[in-house]
């Protein structure tokens, strides 16, 4: 079976609708290019990763354009100088290229297919080829649409600097691109901890990269890596509430990073807690696939208590008196909450990532931050010894800097 990739097109209102924000764009220093990756925290709908960064600075100087999927959600956001657009809109507007498919599948064969049927001495399968063809396809259909797209909009917002996270996705790599083209300097803000290839991200999708800490900045450095900046998260110690005490029973929330043996840690501790005593929870990563029926089996028998990927992590924190988890970024967001208990397992990938996860979850379990533990009985241990009305770490531990704001507006200055 064939399967034909082509851009997508949205409906002409929606690309004149478009056609129009981008004639009205007006010139700003700052461009904030951002993905439709908004949570609810308190009534709102957020950018984990980036909003407290646009926020920071002066609503003068920035203008956040974010892709959508519709504009149903504009009451909800509170980003200043907020331009949603359609993605889908702008082949519809801007068109697509030809593509060579003769030249595009020698290419293919010559720097990717054939080297890997060699070194892995396999023979791909025929509609494996059409597939990696179609694809590829797609890719270069849409590549010159949003190329010129991104030189529309810089030409009106005129930017010294432009912001943008989660740089891997294409839409973004089309506006680093872009920006490369034009000589303009670009900023990635990491939306993680221990992402996969920080020390190459900047050859790649920035110029530089805005890490949460001095200490995974300082790791990248270690190997290298001189393009990457350690400034914090402004508002990370923002409103932090004392804890409320909500539930009678301790709750233990495990943040899932999809690492295979998360979910066994939290149904193995369930099963050896005295469930009037202690609730575990499960929080899913986003990818995650659960049934609704196997949530419910588990919840009933496990003792453990589901919660969807989408709950912004701080909402998480807030309700629990103990997080653990092994690689993922919540582990850090919850620090700033000095009376929750914070525990870390050493993550068994050893090679998972370039950033050195562990390396950086162990200089702060050094600092005294983050309880390491290798096996389930210390695991156990640490949490039969929690005791609430306790502080955990200082008001500012040693993960994240107390002057991030200050740095980043600092950094972003420095361009304009």
């Amino acid at each position: 079976m064939r399967l034909f990739f082509f851009p997508s097109y949205s409906h002409r209102r929606e690309a004149d609708r478009v056609r129009e924000l981008i004639e009205g764009l007006p010139q700003k220093e700052v461009l904030f290019v951002t993905l439709p990756m908004r949570r609810e925290y308190h009534g709102s709908l957020v950018h984990t990763a980036i909003e407290t960064f646009i926020s920071s600075l002066d609503e003068e100087k920035y203008l956040d354009m974010e892709y959508v999927f519709s504009n149903d959600m504009v009451e909800a956001v509170p980003t200043k100088n907020w331009q949603p657009v359609t993605k889908m809109a702008i082949p519809k507007i801007y068109g697509v290229q030809s593509v060579d498919k003769q030249e595009l599948l020698e290419f293919l064969w010559s720097q990717f297919i054939h080297p890997l049927e060699e070194t892995l001495d396999i023979k791909f399968a025929d509609d494996i080829l059409a597939h990696c063809l179609f694809k590829a396809s797609y890719i270069m259909k849409e590549r010159e649409g949003f190329l010129n797209f991104y030189r529309k909009v810089i030409e009106k917002v005129k930017p010294k600097v432009i912001i943008y996270s989660h740089g891997q996705d294409m839409a973004l790599t089309y506006l680093r691109d872009t920006a490369k083209e034009l000589g303009i300097p670009t900023l990635e803000i990491d939306h993680g901890v221990g992402t996969v290839d920080t020390f190459h991200k900047h050859l790649v999708y920035a110029d530089y990269l805005i890490v949460y800490s001095n200490i995974v900045a300082k790791k990248c450095r270690e190997l290298g890596n001189d393009k990457v900046i350690g400034i914090g998260k402004p508002g990370a110690y923002a409103g932090i509430p004392e804890p409320q005490y909500k539930y009678p029973t301790i709750v233990i929330s495990f943040i899932s990073s999809l690492e295979n043996e998360i979910f066994t840690y939290a149904k193995n501790l369930a099963a050896r807690l005295d469930r009037s005593k202690y609730l575990v929870v499960y929080k899913m990563h986003s990818a995650e696939l659960w049934s609704e029926k196997e949530k419910r089996r588990i919840e009933e028998t496990e003792n453990i208590q589901f919660i969807d990927g989408s709950l912004d992590i701080r909402e998480l924190v807030g309700m629990s008196d103990i997080v653990v988890g092994i690689r993922s970024s919540g582990i850090f967001d919850a620090l700033p909450f000095s009376m929750v208990k914070v525990i870390a397992f050493k993550d068994k990938a050893d090679n998972f990532s370039e950033a050195r996860p562990n390396e950086i979850i162990q200089e702060v379990a050094d600092n005294g931050d983050i309880i390491m533990v290798d096996d389930e009985e210390q695991l156990y241990q640490e949490v039969v010894s929690y005791h609430r009305n306790v502080r955990y770490r200082a008001e500012i531990n040693s993960f994240w800097p107390a002057d991030a704001e200050e740095r980043f507006r600092k950094l972003v200055d420095s361009y304009l």
